[in-house]
């Protein structure tokens, strides 16, 4: 009797381990989905933003033939060309380490998380 009473609590004990276990799995797993959904957001404003940079990029170098003729405009414009590309390639650059940051953050809480399960 004693030992089937020692069974019992430690089954409760164990059950009692397992749906904390649960509930923390479940948290994690919100944050997570939280997390996603964060990132995404982040990356489309961060798309939207390069969009934005291109299209005045294209702007500039689809502007009027006589800019680019006339000497005295070319090299004006061939700057703001240069700059907002050289702004372009830094974004990207950001961005796809941003991302990358993002990515090993949320690995290494998965990991921990599971680690604890």
């Amino acid at each position: 009797e004693q030992k089937l009473a020692a069974v019992t609590a430690n089954l409760r004990s164990t059950t009692e381990e397992l749906i904390e276990t649960r509930a923390k799995l479940e948290a994690v797993q919100m944050k997570l989905r939280d997390a996603t959904a964060l990132h995404r957001a982040e990356a489309d404003i961060k798309e939207t933003q390069v969009n934005v940079l291109q299209e005045r990029v294209i702007q500039l170098s689809e502007g009027p033939g006589v800019v680019f003729a006339d000497p005295r405009f070319g090299a004006e414009v061939g700057e703001e060309v240069r700059d907002a590309m050289q702004q372009l390639k830094v974004k990207i650059r950001s961005q796809a380490a941003d991302h990358s940051h993002a990515l090993q953050k949320l690995l290494k809480e998965v990991a921990y998380h599971r680690a604890q399960a």
